[in-house]
């Protein structure tokens, strides 16, 4: 049975909103094509997120845990997310367009020898492929795009779809994971947070101006 895979993104230990947006989606598609919908979580302790996660679905939640993972370093990120492609060879990868996501897209899809599809508004799948649209020109046009193959790498903006809540019991699996410091070339000093009077909208589910 072909696989769809879904990265979650967590931020201060919660799921972020757009992953369960494209979470939902790969589960649309899945029942329509007879695949499996799964999730991959990399927590430093996945638990609060797998019990997050359950209610949206996915037929299995993969989990791999590391101090790193609790800090967005692009090298482990990138490490352990190319070893669970390796052992889940899924037909599609997608992610959440986040800041994170934007680090990864590109270098996971050189490493796997796969297309790519950033930023998609849009996307669905059949067996040959990915195919949807992303805005360009400033969302002043709706670009049509298609990549095949497999794995194809997809990110998908924030407000594109609605999570949906699903009945079923998710299986859960630890993937193994190490790391060796000496391969970590970018150390985190400090994170620092702009200050504003704005309120970030980028998850919000209706903007009334």
């Amino acid at each position: 049975m072909s696989t769809l895979l879904t990265y979650i993104a967590v931020h201060d230990g919660k799921i972020k909103r757009s992953s369960l947006e494209v979470l939902s989606r790969c589960n649309e598609l899945a029942a329509e094509l007879g695949w499996e919908s799964v999730a991959l979580v990399l927590q430093p302790d996945a638990t609060k997120a797998i019990e997050g996660l359950k209610p949206y679905g996915p037929a299995k939640i993969y989990t791999m845990s590391h101090p790193h993972f609790h800090q967005h370093l692009t090298t482990p990120l990138l490490r352990a997310i190319g070893h669970a492609v390796k052992e889940i060879q899924p037909r599609v990868v997608a992610f959440a367009s986040t800041e994170g996501s934007k680090d990864l897209l590109g270098a996971l899809s050189a490493a796997h020898g796969s297309a790519a599809l950033p930023d998609m508004s849009e996307f669905s799948i059949d067996t040959e492929g990915v195919s949807g649209k992303r805005p360009v020109m400033a969302a002043k046009i709706l670009s049509s795009v298609r990549a095949d193959g497999s794995p194809v790498f997809v990110s998908v903006r924030s407000g594109s779809y609605n999570p949906e809540e699903h009945e079923g019991e998710a299986a859960v699996q630890e993937l193994s994971f190490s790391f060796n410091d000496a391969d970590l070339r970018t150390t985190l000093r400090e994170i620092v947070t702009a200050t504003s009077d704005k309120i970030d909208l980028s998850e919000a589910e209706t903007v009334i101006a």
